[in-house]
């Protein structure tokens, strides 16, 4: 979660990740094939607008080598 904060932290990482979270008719999915770096994916166990089974389980299959992490009752 710290690590998170840090990359939340830079305006740059925080306007991308924001960008991508609002694009609700998926026309950036195919950009996450395309990230070579590491990608972890801090997910909460009770999000309701992004279920961590569809939308956390879809983005880690869709990132090469992503691992995603689900918090519990978060």
């Amino acid at each position: 979660v710290e690590e998170l904060f840090h990359a939340c932290a830079r305006p740059d990482s925080w306007r991308a990740m924001v960008e991508l979270a609002r694009d609700e008719e998926g026309r950036r999915a195919g950009e996450l094939g395309a990230l070579r770096q590491p990608v972890l994916l801090v997910w909460g166990e009770r999000d309701l607008a992004y279920p961590a089974e569809r939308d956390g389980r879809s983005f880690e299959a869709r990132i090469p080598g992503a691992e995603l992490r689900v918090l519990e009752d978060c």
